[in-house]
């Protein structure tokens, strides 16, 4: 139900969606058949927040601690992106990782 809302709704209730849907910005699929993970549906929500810059602006004043950080390809950089986010957590613990479709609203990666 959400996946057909993310599709055809306005960039303000996009917003709304993605909002609610917090907990789910970092994820990423488990494998390439993964039909449970949320990171289709968070991707088509930003593509359709992305598409009204006033919605974006907003968006980035409501939620101005993100940053996009790419899903780890294989073990070594699991263990990489493991050890560099329980760093984040210790010495920025205000900025907050999200997927790379995040990157469409602006965010930098880190």
């Amino acid at each position: 139900m959400v996946i057909d809302l993310s599709y055809n709704t306005s960039p303000q209730a996009a917003m709304y969606l993605l909002n609610s849907l917090r907990k789910f910005w970092y994820s990423y699929p488990t494998s390439r058949k993964d039909v449970e993970s949320w990171h289709a549906t968070i991707r088509k929500l930003i593509i359709r927040v992305s598409r009204d810059v006033e919605i974006t602006r907003q968006f980035r004043e409501q939620n101005p601690h993100l940053v996009v950080s790419e899903q780890p390809t294989n073990r070594m950089m699991e263990s990489r992106r493991s050890l560099a986010l329980d760093w984040h957590k210790m010495h920025q613990p205000q900025l907050i990782p999200v997927q790379e479709s995040f990157s469409l609203l602006g965010y930098k990666h880190y």
